[in-house]
C-alpha cells in the first residue's frame, strides 16, 4: 500500500439547506516566518474552493481540502467580507439570526479578519466595521414605512468567565436561556445607537478592554473569546407587522502549543483555558455531526453554551478558518482544515423571527371583521333580491343552520378533547412506565457497581494473598540457603573427620613400625638378670602401647615422626659403643616412658577435644536437617493452602463475571426496551400534536363563528390605524434618558440632521 498517496476532505460532503458555511482564508508569511526562510506548504485550486497542502515529510503525501470559499494569501479585507459575512448580514436584516466566528491557531489572522488592524482605514478594516456600514447602509434606503431599532453588545470569555467590555466592572456574568430569547447573557449592556460613529466607539472601548499579551508567536495575541452581538428590529408601520435579527460576530482565541508560544505562568493559565474551549467546541461539531451521540455537550464550556443557538440551532453561521502558509506550522493548519471540514456537516435550523404586536393583531381583527360585514350585506341584498321574484325564506334557517353547525362543531371538539385526554392518559402510562424501566436500571447498575466494588475487594484481597506468598516463598528461600550452607558445613565437617581419620591411621602405622625398631634392639649384649628385666619392662611398655592404640589414633603425624626421630637419635648416641651401659639404658627407657606417658596424655586430651567437634558438628547438622524437613513441610502445606485459595477466587471471578454478564444483557434489554417505549412516546407526542392541530383549527372556526356574531366599531379600527404615526424616511428606535427618574424614553431619530423625540401617548 502506497503510504504517500494524496488524500482528499470534503468532496463527498453533501450540500444540505441550513449547513454551516466554511471559508478558508490564509495569511501571507509574516516576518519570523521569512527570517526562518521558511516557505509555503500549501498551494490553492484555480475554483477558489481547494486547497491542497504539501507535506514536508517524506511518508505523507499531498492533502487536498474543499471548502465553500478558499482566499489565498493575496486577499483583500474587502472580498472576503463579500463572499463571506456579507450574506449572513444581509439574513439578519431580513430577520433571521446570524452568526460569523474566525477560527484558527494563534497568529493566524482571526482578529486582523474580524477587525482589521485599523477601523479607520477602508482597505485594512475587517469584517465588523464593514457590517456596521452594511446596516445602516440598509437602513438609509428602506421604505419609509419601515422604523428599526438597533444595539450592540461586546464581552468576552476569559478564564472561562464571561466579561462585559462596554462596563468591565461586570465580571462573571451568567448564562440563561428562555423560549422567547434563546440562550442569553444575563445582565450584559445593550447599548442602542443611531448611526456608524457611535458603533465604533463602543468597538473601541471594548477593544481597549479586552485582555492580549505578548508570546513567542504573537505580540499581541488575544487572551480571550471576543464576542460581538449586534440586535436588528424592525417594524412596519403599514401593516404594524415586526421581526428581529440577532448578529454574532465571534473572534475566537487561537489554539496554542506552548512549545512554540513559550507561555508560563499566567499566560500558561490562559493557554490552558483556551485549549479547552476550543476542544470542547470540537467536540460539540463533533457530536453534532457523527450521527451516533444523543448528547451534545454545550453546557461543558462557556463559549458552547453561548454559541448554542449558532451550532444546530436557530442560526444561519459562516465559520471562516484562518491559516498559516508556512511549512512550520504544517501540522497546526491541517488541524484546522479538518476542523473546518468536521464544522461543513453542522445542520441549522435558521427562521424569520416574526413578532406579531397587539396593533398587528388588531389589525388583522379589523381586517376579518371587514370581511364579514361585506359578506353579511352581500347576503342581505341576496335575500332581498330572493324575495323579490317570489321566493320564500324561512325565519329561523339562518340561526337553525348556525345552531346546527355550532353544535357539530362543539361535539367534534368535545370528541378531540376526549381523544387528547386518552392520549394524555396514555402519554401519563409511558412516562410511568418509563420512570419505572429507568428506576430499574438504575437498580440495576446500583448492583453492578456493587458487583463492581467486591470484585475490586476481592481482587484486592487476592493481591494481598500473592504477596503474602510471595512473602513465604522468599522465607523459603532463604531457608533452602541456610539449610544449603548448613548442609555445606557438614560436608565439610565430614571431610574435616575424614582428614583426621587418615591422620590416625598413619599414626597406628607409625606406632607399630616404632615397636618394629624397639624389637630390634640388640638384646644379646644385656646380662641375663638385666635383660629379663628389660624384656619385661619392654613386655609392659608393649601392653601399654597397645592398650593406648585406640586412643592414639588421633595423633599427629609430626609428633610421631618427631618421637621416632628423637629415640632413634638418642638411641644411637647413647649405645654407638661396643660396650652398652645397661644402667644408662634402663634410665634412658624411664626417661622415654615418662616421655610417652606425658605424651600420651596430651593425645588423649586432643582426642576428646576433636571427639567433642565432631560431636557437636554432628549435633548441627542433624538440627540443619530437621530444621531443613521443616520447612520442606511447610511449603508443602502452605504452597496447597495458597493453590486451594487461588482456585476458589477463581471460581468467586468466574461467578461474578457470569453475573456481571447477566447482569449487562438485563441493562442492554432494558435500554432496548426503553428506546422502544420512547419511539412509542415520540408517536404519542406526535398524534398529540397532530390533534392539537385539529383542536387549534376548530377553535379558529369557533373563533370566526364568534366574530362574525360580534359587531364592533369598524371606523374606530379604521380611524386608529389613520392616527398611527408615519414618516417620510426609514427611522431608528433609540433609547435616552430624559427626566430625573431616568425614566426610558422612546424617541425617533430620522436619518436627516438632528433628532426628534417623541414621547409615548
Amino acid at each position: 500500500m502506497d503510504r504517500t498517496r494524496s488524500m482528499r476532505f470534503g468532496d463527498d460532503e453533501p450540500e444540505a439547506k441550513g449547513n454551516v458555511t466554511v471559508v478558508c482564508r490564509f495569511r501571507p508569511l509574516n516576518q519570523k516566518e521569512k527570517d526562518m526562510n521558511d516557505k509555503p506548504c500549501v498551494d490553492f485550486g484555480s475554483d477558489g474552493k481547494t486547497v491542497v497542502v504539501k507535506s514536508q515529510y517524506e511518508n505523507q503525501g499531498p492533502q487536498t481540502f474543499n471548502f465553500d470559499i478558499v482566499f489565498n494569501p493575496d486577499s483583500t479585507q474587502n472580498s472576503v467580507y463579500e463572499g463571506a459575512a456579507k450574506p449572513i448580514v444581509n439574513s439578519v436584516l431580513e430577520g433571521f439570526n446570524g452568526t460569523v466566528l474566525t477560527y484558527g491557531q494563534t497568529s493566524s489572522g482571526k482578529t486582523h479578519t474580524m477587525t482589521g488592524p485599523d477601523m479607520d482605514d477602508i482597505n485594512q478594516k475587517g469584517i465588523i466595521p464593514r457590517m456596521v456600514k452594511t446596516v445602516f447602509s440598509h437602513i438609509e434606503n428602506c421604505d419609509d414605512t419601515l422604523e428599526f431599532a438597533v444595539k450592540v453588545a461586546y464581552c468576552e470569555i476569559y478564564l472561562e468567565k464571561i466579561r462585559d467590555l462596554l462596563k468591565p466592572e461586570k465580571s462573571n456574568l451568567k448564562i440563561s436561556e428562555d423560549k422567547a430569547r434563546g440562550v442569553y447573557i444575563v445582565d450584559l449592556t445593550e447599548e442602542y445607537v443611531s448611526n456608524e460613529d457611535e458603533v465604533y466607539g463602543l468597538m473601541k472601548m471594548g477593544q481597549k478592554n479586552r485582555e492580549v499579551g505578548f508570546t513567542n508567536m504573537n505580540e499581541g495575541s488575544s487572551r480571550s473569546h471576543a464576542i460581538f452581538s449586534l440586535t436588528v428590529s424592525q417594524t412596519n408601520t403599514r401593516d404594524l407587522s415586526a421581526k428581529s435579527g440577532k448578529l454574532y460576530l465571534v473572534d475566537l482565541a487561537g489554539s496554542e502549543k506552548v512549545g512554540k508560544t513559550g507561555a508560563e505562568g499566567k499566560r500558561l493559565d490562559e493557554a490552558k483555558n483556551i485549549n479547552k474551549s476550543l476542544s470542547t467546541l470540537g467536540l460539540v461539531i463533533f457530536s453534532l455531526t457523527d450521527g451516533k451521540s444523543t448528547h451534545v455537550p454545550y453546557r461543558d464550556s462557556k463559549l458552547t453554551r453561548v454559541l448554542q443557538d449558532s451550532l444546530g440551532g436557530n442560526s444561519k453561521t459562516m465559520l471562516i478558518i484562518t491559516c498559516s502558509p508556512a511549512s512550520y506550522n504544517e501540522a497546526e493548519t491541517i488541524s484546522t482544515l479538518r476542523f473546518g471540514i468536521r464544522a461543513k456537516a453542522v445542520k441549522n435550523k435558521p427562521k424569520v423571527n416574526k413578532e406579531y404586536s397587539v396593533a398587528e393583531l388588531k389589525l388583522l381583527l379589523s381586517q376579518a371583521n371587514e370581511l364579514i360585514n361585506k359578506k353579511d350585506i352581500r347576503i342581505i341584498w341576496l335575500e332581498k333580491h330572493f324575495t323579490e321574484i317570489g321566493g320564500t325564506i324561512p325565519a329561523d334557517i339562518e340561526g337553525e343552520e348556525l345552531k346546527e353547525e355550532t353544535l357539530a362543531s362543539t361535539q367534534e371538539y368535545h370528541e378531540v378533547m376526549g381523544i387528547l385526554e386518552s392520549e394524555k392518559q396514555k402519554l401519563v402510562e409511558e412516562m410511568e412506565l418509563t420512570a419505572s424501566l429507568k428506576q430499574d436500571i438504575s437498580n440495576v447498575s446500583a448492583k453492578n457497581t456493587n458487583l463492581m466494588r467486591e470484585n475490586e475487594n476481592l481482587n484486592a484481597q487476592l493481591m494481598s494473598l500473592i504477596f503474602t506468598m510471595n512473602e513465604i516463598e522468599d522465607k523459603l528461600s532463604d531457608s533452602q540457603e541456610e539449610c544449603l550452607k548448613a548442609k555445606a558445613k557438614g560436608e565439610l565437617q565430614e571431610k574435616q573427620i575424614k582428614v583426621l581419620e587418615d591422620s590416625l591411621k598413619s599414626q597406628e602405622k607409625k606406632i607399630e613400625e616404632q615397636n618394629n625398631e624397639i624389637n630390634r634392639i640388640p638384646i644379646d649384649f644385656i646380662p641375663i638378670a638385666e635383660k629379663e628385666h628389660l624384656l619385661k619392662e619392654i613386655k609392659e611398655l608393649k601392653t601399654r602401647y597397645n592398650l593406648q592404640e585406640e586412643i592414639l589414633k588421633a595423633s599427629y603425624t609430626k609428633i610421631i615422626d618427631e618421637t621416632n626421630d628423637s629415640f632413634k637419635d638418642k638411641f644411637t648416641e647413647k649405645f654407638s659403643g661396643n660396650t652398652p651401659n645397661f644402667e644408662e639404658m634402663a634410665r634412658f627407657f624411664e626417661i622415654e616412658r615418662e616421655n610417652w606417658t606425658n605424651e600420651h596424655k596430651n593425645l588423649l586430651s586432643d582426642l576428646e577435644n576433636k571427639k567433642t567437634i565432631i560431636e557437636e558438628l554432628e549435633n548441627d547438622k542433624e538440627q540443619s536437617r530437621l530444621t531443613y524437613e521443616a520447612l520442606e513441610k511447610d511449603k508443602v502445606e502452605n504452597d496447597q493452602k495458597l493453590k486451594d485459595k487461588v482456585n476458589n477466587l477463581g471460581k468467586i471471578l468466574e461467578q461474578l463475571t457470569v453475573s456481571y454478564q447477566l447482569l449487562a444483557t438485563k441493562y442492554h434489554k432494558s435500554k432496548s426496551e426503553i428506546k422502544i417505549r420512547e419511539n412509542k412516546l415520540l408517536q404519542s407526542k406526535e398524534k398529540i400534536l397532530k390533534m392539537n392541530n385539529y383542536i387549534r383549527k376548530q377553535n379558529e372556526e369557533i373563533n370566526e363563528l364568534k366574530i362574525k356574531l360580534e359587531h364592533l366599531d369598524e371606523e374606530q379600527i379604521e380611524k386608529n390605524i389613520d392616527n398611527a404615526p408615519k414618516a417620510s424616511h426609514a427611522k431608528i428606535k433609540k433609547s435616552v434618558k430624559g427626566g430625573g427618574n431616568n425614566a426610558r424614553v422612546m424617541g425617533l431619530l430620522f436619518n436627516k440632521p438632528g433628532i426628534n423625540k417623541q414621547t409615548p401617548n
